[in-house]
């Protein structure tokens, strides 16, 4: 009962799209995978291209910190398929529970904070790796990176992305 509400979401997700034939972005997948895991904050989407299959890797969490649901999109086509439901095990529970104990500060999502750093580097989604939610010092953060090893992060309340750098300033302190 539950997969077959779970594949509705899914198959309603897909109206979302721009059109069948057109590439899913970042921000479609971010919907599709709210849409099929109600209820369940998206921390996490990744890019993966392996030379004949372009899919996105979402990940989203349950409210007790206890599993993380996976969801498989093609890139090109916006199929989607349930990925592996996994056990959140230390160390890495403690990452996802800043993360779950900030998620309602959120002043922006993913397709805001995408646009934000697209605009500071001049890219595109196209140039696009990873992008996730972290929890540091206290805030919640997008952590953006990109094909080529540059990374951003941007805060998720103001959407103002931080410095990166080594010297402390006043947008990285």
């Amino acid at each position: 009962m539950v997969r077959v509400a779970l594949l509705a979401c899914v198959a309603s997700a897909f109206v979302l799209l721009p059109s069948a034939n057109a590439d899913v972005t970042f921000a479609d997948a971010a919907q599709m995978a709210r849409t099929a895991f109600p209820g369940r904050p998206l921390i996490d989407i990744r890019y993966r291209d392996r030379g004949d299959e372009r899919f996105f890797a979402t990940s989203s969490i349950n409210a007790f910190n206890t599993l993380l649901y996976g969801l498989r999109i093609e890139a090109a086509t916006g199929t989607a398929e349930e990925g592996e439901t996994e056990e959140i095990l230390p160390p890495a529970d403690l990452e996802t529970a800043g993360v779950l104990a900030r998620i309602g500060e959120l002043g922006i999502d993913f397709a805001a904070a995408i646009q934000a750093a697209h605009a500071v580097t001049g890219r595109s989604d196209a140039d696009l790796e990873r992008v996730g939610l972290s929890s540091d010092a206290f805030m919640i953060l997008y952590d953006i990176r990109y094909l080529d090893d540059l990374r951003l992060t941007v805060d998720g309340v103001t959407g103002r992305v931080i410095s990166q750098g080594e010297e402390a300033n006043a947008l990285n302190a």
